[in-house]
């Protein structure tokens, strides 16, 4: 099944086209990360707009689970003013956000990943050719290979590519004493575990936490979170709302609370 970010019929069309070649590929991501990332992103971001005047996000916390290139940090600086936290484990990754970070006072970047213990552990970097192709960095091989299955339409793609090892350092968001209301998590197969560190942090100031939708993963991670009166929902770009998640096949799905569901849908009150 081939799962693609956008939602237009045309930018869907441009993104399966380039994600058939490795070269183009590789060449259009860099172009609009340099010069188009406010205008051409994932359409599933366009819910940060949606809820940017909405008091759930005042005076508060986003952040970025797994940073990578820098990509999401500005798609999501397009939409909101708030400070971002950044965490990216990968060196050459984390040193992008740091060049992001002194060009924003409102952003920090952290080279470290978040996971369900404090530990280190080996972390599998994707080249094609010497181009590095960092979203797809994982701490398994085999969430690599799945996720490039349903996103990357290249014939005998594995002989075309290859891996690096870097040791790499994880961290509890839970020890970290943060007060987010928003978390973007794009972790390659490691969100389930991500969750199990967070689940104070959840409890207490339940975050609205966008993750990359993988149908076994997903399971996982909501069968914690409906503990604590999350749904799951995804977002539907032509009608600008959220609808419930049930069987569908998208690229991003959303875990809110039922009460923050209410308000970004109907404009109710939250009763804290």
């Amino acid at each position: 099944m081939r799962i693609v970010s956008q939602q237009n019929f045309f930018l869907k069309f441009l993104e399966e086209f380039f994600r058939s070649n490795l070269y183009l590929f590789t060449f259009f991501r860099f172009i609009t990360s340099l010069f188009f990332s406010k205008i051409i992103f994932d359409s599933d971001f366009n819910f940060l707009n949606y809820i940017s005047k909405n008091k759930l996000l005042k005076n508060k916390i986003l952040l970025d689970v797994g940073g990578c290139d820098g990509m999401s940090i500005k798609i999501m600086r397009k939409f909101t003013k708030n400070k971002i936290y950044s965490f990216e484990p990968i060196h050459e990754s984390f040193m992008k956000l740091k060049k992001l970070e002194k060009k924003n006072f409102r952003l920090r970047a952290f080279n470290f990943g978040l996971s369900n213990k404090n530990k280190t552990m080996f972390m599998y970097k994707l080249f094609f050719k010497k181009f590095h192709l960092s979203p797809y960095d994982s701490l398994y091989k085999k969430d690599i290979f799945l996720r490039i299955k349903k996103s990357l339409f290249v014939k005998n793609i594995k002989k075309k590519i290859h891996f690096k090892r870097e040791k790499v350092t994880l961290k509890k968001l839970d020890n970290l004493k943060l007060n987010p209301c928003f978390i973007k998590v794009d972790i390659e197969g490691h969100e389930y575990k991500f969750v199990q560190g967070a689940l104070q942090t959840i409890k207490k100031h339940t975050p609205i936490i966008m993750m990359e939708y993988e149908k076994k993963n997903c399971k996982k991670v909501f069968s914690l979170l409906k503990k604590n009166y999350y749904q799951k929902y995804f977002w539907n770009n032509k009608k600008k709302r959220l609808v419930q998640h049930k069987f569908e096949n998208v690229f991003n799905i959303f875990f809110i609370t039922k009460d923050k569901y209410f308000c970004i849908n109907d404009n109710k009150k939250i009763i804290n």
